[in-house]
C-alpha cells in the first residue's frame, strides 16, 4: 500500500528491474474526462540506460507532459498527478502546453 500512495504521490510508477533481469520501465496514466485513468504510456529500456538519476528527472517528467497532453484532450482538466505542479512555476502540469 505504501508503494501504490507513493506511485499516486509521483504520478508514475517504475519497475526497477523487478519484472526482467537488466530492464527497467517507467509507466504513467492518461486519464478520461471523469477522471478515471483509461490508458497509460511507459518506456522501458536496459538498466545500464535507465537509472534512477534519469527516471526521475527526463523521462518521468517527459511521460507526465505527454500524459498530461493526451488528457486534456480527452477532456481531464485536473493536474496530473493530482495536486502536484511544476516545482518551478507552481502551476498544475495541466496548465502547460
Amino acid at each position: 500500500m505504501a508503494y501504490l500512495a507513493e506511485v499516486r504521490r509521483l504520478g508514475y510508477a517504475m519497475d526497477d528491474v523487478e519484472h526482467e533481469p537488466d530492464v527497467k520501465c517507467v509507466a504513467v496514466p492518461i486519464m478520461d474526462h471523469t477522471g478515471a485513468a483509461t490508458c497509460s504510456v511507459s518506456v522501458s529500456g536496459p538498466q545500464a540506460r535507465i537509472d534512477r538519476f534519469m527516471v526521475e528527472r527526463n523521462p518521468a517528467e517527459r511521460l507526465l507532459e505527454v500524459a498530461c497532453d493526451a488528457s486534456t484532450r480527452l477532456g481531464y482538466s485536473g493536474s496530473l498527478p493530482p495536486g502536484r505542479s511544476d516545482t518551478a512555476s507552481g502551476e498544475p502540469l495541466s496548465g502547460r502546453r
